[in-house]
């Protein structure tokens, strides 16, 4: 899976699916993952580690990719005001790693700030928007939708991190993240403690 921007074919970020072929190192487009919304920029989809007939991606806490479609429905507005700061939905980070009675993901949520900062784009100091990701263990049911999460948490520090990837490595579970667009990392957990964080 992979995302798709290149105006004025792509105007607005879409996933697709891709083949990778390693003797040549390209990847080649097999589809693209339309929904009903084509002005929407789309990128935080999530596959089960491993195929399944209930669901294709998870799409946010409350809604699945099935069949063309997006199945369920929003668990809130996509943006909301918590104690005068912007707060958005939750949505999407890692895969969904298969458990016992579904699967483990990483999400995330993301608060914006007013600062008053230097705006490179503008060639001065302004108000703008620091924004800082807030991540959370959810726990989803073998349909994808999710059933408990955990308090959120940062990875490093306040600021911009993006979880992106999850996997098992005995008893503990690595995630991979994006750390300011600049550079990444690995976080490794024991898998119960996650859990534990999921109550």
């Amino acid at each position: 899976v992979g995302v798709l921007f290149d105006p004025p074919t792509f105007p607005v970020s879409r996933l697709a699916e891709f083949r990778y072929d390693p003797e040549t190192n390209q990847a080649h487009m097999l589809r693209s993952l339309e929904t009903d919304n084509p002005k929407r920029f789309e990128k935080n989809w999530m596959p089960p580690h491993v195929a399944t007939d209930h669901f294709e991606y998870v799409y946010s806490d409350t809604q699945i990719y099935r069949g063309g479609k997006i199945l369920g429905e929003p668990s809130g507005p996509e943006y909301r005001m918590e104690g005068g700061k912007k707060i958005s939905a939750i949505h999407g980070g890692t895969q969904l790693l298969e458990i016992e009675e579904g699967y483990l993901a990483m999400m995330h949520d993301v608060v914006f700030t007013p600062i008053y900062g230097y705006s490179p784009a503008h060639f001065g100091y302004r108000t703008i928007q620091m924004r800082s990701y807030r991540h959370y263990f959810v726990r989803f049911d073998e349909n994808g939708f999710a059933q408990r999460r955990s308090e959120p948490f940062t990875i490093r520090k306040p600021g911009v991190e993006f979880a992106s990837g999850i996997v098992q490595d005995g008893d503990d579970v690595l995630i991979s993240f994006g750390i300011a667009d600049i550079a990444s990392g690995l976080l490794r957990i024991p898998l119960k403690d996650a859990l534990e964080l999921v109550g």
